[in-house]
Protein backbone atom coordinates (compact mmCIF):
# COMPACT_ATOMS: atom_id res chain seq x y z
CA UNK A 1 0.00 0.00 0.00
CA UNK A 2 1.30 3.26 -0.99
CA UNK A 3 1.36 6.51 1.03
CA UNK A 4 -1.20 7.99 -1.21
CA UNK A 5 -3.94 5.05 -0.59
CA UNK A 6 -3.81 4.61 3.17
CA UNK A 7 -4.31 8.28 3.14
CA UNK A 8 -7.45 7.92 0.67
CA UNK A 9 -8.24 5.48 3.51
CA UNK A 10 -7.67 7.48 6.27
CA UNK A 11 -9.98 10.16 4.82
CA UNK A 12 -13.03 7.95 3.61
CA UNK A 13 -12.99 7.29 7.77
CA UNK A 14 -12.96 10.73 8.68
CA UNK A 15 -15.51 11.74 6.24
CA UNK A 16 -18.00 8.66 7.70
CA UNK A 17 -17.06 9.84 11.31
CA UNK A 18 -18.11 13.43 9.58
CA UNK A 19 -21.43 11.98 8.82
CA UNK A 20 -22.21 10.10 12.06
CA UNK A 21 -21.29 13.15 13.60
CA UNK A 22 -23.65 15.44 11.96
CA UNK A 23 -26.47 12.57 11.94
CA UNK A 24 -25.80 12.06 15.81
CA UNK A 25 -26.41 15.96 16.15
CA UNK A 26 -29.87 15.91 14.65
CA UNK A 27 -30.93 12.64 16.60
CA UNK A 28 -29.79 13.99 19.75
CA UNK A 29 -31.19 17.54 19.80
CA UNK A 30 -30.16 18.30 23.27
CA UNK A 31 -27.51 21.57 22.22
CA UNK A 32 -28.74 24.70 21.41
CA UNK A 33 -28.36 25.23 17.77
CA UNK A 34 -25.14 27.42 16.64
CA UNK A 35 -24.57 28.74 13.17
CA UNK A 36 -20.80 29.18 13.90
CA UNK A 37 -20.73 25.22 14.62
CA UNK A 38 -23.34 24.45 11.54
CA UNK A 39 -20.89 26.10 9.29
CA UNK A 40 -17.30 24.84 10.87
CA UNK A 41 -18.91 21.22 10.08
CA UNK A 42 -20.62 22.08 6.89
CA UNK A 43 -16.85 23.38 5.58
CA UNK A 44 -14.70 20.80 7.50
CA UNK A 45 -17.24 18.16 5.29
CA UNK A 46 -16.73 19.71 2.44
CA UNK A 47 -13.20 19.91 2.82
CA UNK A 48 -13.17 16.31 3.71
CA UNK A 49 -15.10 14.64 1.01
CA UNK A 50 -13.61 16.88 -1.66
CA UNK A 51 -9.90 16.01 -0.27
CA UNK A 52 -11.04 12.00 -0.37
CA UNK A 53 -12.04 12.73 -3.56
CA UNK A 54 -8.97 14.46 -4.92
CA UNK A 55 -6.64 11.54 -3.14
CA UNK A 56 -8.61 8.76 -4.35
CA UNK A 57 -8.10 10.18 -8.23
CA UNK A 58 -4.51 10.39 -7.94
CA UNK A 59 -4.45 6.88 -6.59
CA UNK A 60 -6.66 5.69 -9.50
CA UNK A 61 -4.60 7.03 -12.32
Amino acid sequence: MTFLEGLHRVLIVLTLAMAGYIGYGRLIADKKFSLKRFILVGVLSLVLIWATWYVGTSVNQ
